[in-house]
């Protein structure tokens, strides 16, 4: 595999905006965008390379046990723990279901970040609240 491009496979990164066209569009922001695929067309198959963001590795074990669900066949998928990178290749004639698979992996994905952030915040604002207690009562208890 040689000279990736990210406009050769159906997942590209824009704005905020997934879509179905003749090919599937999946954009989203910096602050969502979850990994970079780069493929290219080599005969039949389509080849590719997806990379996980710096700072998101720890979802690449996720990503790779999600991957196990409802893999379409012929999508051959191989990943390197020391690179957080996920090579892959399948028949481009099952490009459109491999399209909707990935899809839905980066939909989870994207579901899983959102709840680990609304997560951390909940957990400082009780650990801010218990913390203004115990100096409430600490204070309580001095006078």
């Amino acid at each position: 595999m040689n000279a990736l491009s990210k406009t050769d496979f159906p997942i590209t990164i824009q704005e905020n905006t997934i879509s179905l066209q003749s090919e599937l569009s999946a954009s989203f922001s910096k602050e969502e965008r979850l990994f970079e695929i780069y493929s290219e067309k080599s005969g039949h198959m389509m080849n590719g390379m997806c990379k996980i963001d710096d700072g998101l590795e720890s979802l690449f074990a996720l990503f790779r046990g999600l991957s196990e669900a409802g893999r379409p066949q012929g999508l051959s998928l191989e990943f390197s723990f020391k690179t957080h990178e996920v090579t892959f290749s399948y028949p481009i004639s099952n490009s459109l279901v491999v399209i909707k698979y990935f899809k839905r992996l980066i939909s989870i994905l994207q579901r899983e970040v959102k709840f680990k952030k609304v997560l951390n915040r909940i957990i400082s604002i009780r650990n801010h609240f218990n913390a203004e207690q115990r100096l409430l009562q600490n204070s309580l208890l001095e006078v």
